[in-house]
């Protein structure tokens, strides 16, 4: 909603802030194993990049899908991550 009411401006400026922020999160849940840390880690960076290249992107919608996707999958992985890691 944020492109809506802001534009995409706004929008590139929030994700990179938002998803700089969850760089050090992975450090405080050492408790799951460094493996973790260093999946988690490598999934934060990739998606600062993916937010990043988006201010040299020409496409806004493509660059906002391929955001919502990354993010998905993030999700996705980090929770399997954890299950994974919990039990091990």
């Amino acid at each position: 909603m944020l492109p809506v009411v802001k534009g995409f401006a706004a929008t590139k400026r929030s994700i990179v802030m938002w998803v700089a922020l969850l760089l050090p999160i992975p450090f405080f849940m050492t408790a799951l194993g460094i493996p973790f840390v260093i999946l988690a880690t490598l999934l934060n960076v990739g998606w600062l990049v993916m937010g990043i290249a988006g201010y040299r992107m020409k496409n806004d919608i493509k660059w906002a899908t391929l955001m919502f996707v990354y993010s998905l999958n993030y999700l996705t992985i980090i929770f399997t991550a954890m299950v994974i890691f919990a039990v091990i």
